[in-house]
């Protein structure tokens, strides 16, 4: 008799979970997901609204590091003529300050020209003669990047695209927590530079599909991400089952007891949670260490503004842009979604952009009226960028507690919530975001690396 499988959650941690236990186990495991919302994908959501492809969550993923495994899944599923790669002029990617546009450079001629070159050029002296550290303590994004390069740089250049990821704050997250490659160099090296040329990698196992998206940086799908998990959730072996709360877990002497809030209870010998930490501490309430430990991950909300217009508006581009904190702006962020993946756009000269928002000021948590975000993405549009023409289409997505935050202690608290779950059941694991990293492509690593029963 199969062992049946119960996996809490159908965004893509748990589909690509389920995919993987079956590919491993086969006919020996019996899968089911329980999904609480009416639609599968989780943050990965893809909308057309009035002729405009918007994504209201993830837009593409990088080809290199842990993007192997999603391109495997690509293959795996037979989505090769979907995908689509970025725009060249993507390369092109900006940092709003002083009140204007200063392109990052990508080429060594660009940094010749470019503003940043006197500071760039000292962060890389210091960085070259800068001895590692021997401490073992949890730093933070900003405690390592401020002696590694120097807090001025820290401030422009990496606080945004901690934000960017995150929508967090670079002095309370965690180094370790957050980019785990970078602490293990720093580590294992003198110089960061000299440490990432070292551990430049190639992968000859990698497959001609893998190995030619990995001349280019990131991708995405014709018809948007979501074809990954739509395709996911259409080939997977599993029942998913939609509109289906779990309000509680049961440890039982021969496995899981769940039961939903239609009262419906299930029977599993083993469950993944893909849920929120502040979610599947409400399951395991009965156990008060472990439910406190969950509560103590704190996450990021962003308020996400899509916005098209019929004809082309952007004088520039690129990717988009990325905005300090210190220059107090209401916004992340804007991504010029119609420069990045022109094939997703409809119309010859349509502009598609997505505003992000998610400073604390702001504190998206709360249930601001959607004008005012609205408001707040346009009236950036107006002075950041010059655009003044009303958009065709409009759209907001706020993501309460969405992005889980790394912060420092992030190690020791994972390691105590493991060992707590381990002590009450070794037949439920937690999985997701909180516990593998927030991008899609870590998502899918962690799924594929991770499928031991």
């Amino acid at each position: 008799m199969p062992r049946h499988v119960v996996i809490l959650g159908a965004g893509i941690s748990g589909l690509s979970k389920a995919w993987y236990l079956k590919k491993e186990y086969g006919s020996e495991v019996s899968i089911t997901i329980l999904e609480k919302s009416s639609r599968i994908g989780g943050w990965i959501q893809t909308i057309n609204e009035n002729g405009f492809l918007f994504e209201q969550g993830p837009r593409s993923c990088r080809t290199k590091g842990s993007g192997k495994y999603t391109l495997g899944l690509i293959e795996d599923l037979g989505l090769q003529n979907q995908v689509i790669v970025a725009n060249s002029s993507a390369q092109s990617r900006y940092i709003y300050t002083n009140k204007k546009l200063q392109k990052l450079p990508s080429s060594f001629f660009e940094l010749l020209s470019s503003p940043f070159v006197g500071e760039l050029i000292k962060a890389t002296w210091r960085d070259l003669w800068n001895k590692k550290t021997s401490s073992e303590h949890d730093e933070s994004i900003y405690e390592f990047f401020s002696r590694k390069l120097s807090p001025e740089l820290s401030e422009l250049l990496i606080d945004p695209f901690v934000s960017g990821i995150y929508a967090g704050d670079m002095r309370k997250l965690s180094l370790e927590g957050c980019f785990p490659s970078l602490h293990r160099l720093k580590k294992e090296n003198d110089s960061m530079i000299l440490g990432m040329i070292k551990n430049r990698k190639k992968n000859n196992l990698s497959s001609s599909f893998v190995k030619k998206m990995q001349e280019h940086p990131m991708f995405s799908f014709r018809k948007g991400m979501q074809t990954l998990t739509n395709e996911l959730g259409r080939q997977v072996d599993a029942t998913i089952r939609l509109d289906c709360e779990v309000i509680s877990l049961e440890v039982l002497e021969a496995g899981i007891r769940i039961k939903c809030r239609d009262q419906t209870l299930i029977d599993a010998d083993e469950v993944f949670s893909t849920l929120p930490t502040y979610q599947i501490s409400k399951l395991l309430y009965k156990y008060e260490s472990l439910k406190n430990d969950l509560e103590k991950v704190d996450y990021s909300s962003v308020a996400v503004v899509n916005l098209g217009y019929k004809k082309a508006v952007l004088k520039e581009k690129g990717f988009g842009y990325l905005i300090p904190k210190q220059e107090n702006e209401n916004i992340l962020g804007c991504v010029w979604d119609s420069c990045v993946f022109p094939e997703q756009n409809n119309l010859t000269d349509e502009t598609r952009v997505t505003v992000m928002i998610g400073r604390e000021s702001l504190n998206v948590n709360e249930q601001t009226h959607e004008k005012k975000f609205i408001s707040i993405a346009l009236e950036a549009l107006k002075n950041q960028l010059g655009v003044n023409s009303a958009p065709d289409s409009c759209v907001l997505k706020i993501a309460h507690r969405a992005i889980p935050q790394y912060e420092i202690g992030y190690r020791n608290l994972k390691y105590q919530i493991e060992e707590n779950l381990s002590g009450i059941s070794p037949r439920i694991h937690l999985i997701g975001s909180a516990f593998s990293g927030v991008s899609v492509n870590d998502i899918i690593k962690a799924a594929r690396l991770g499928v031991t029963l």
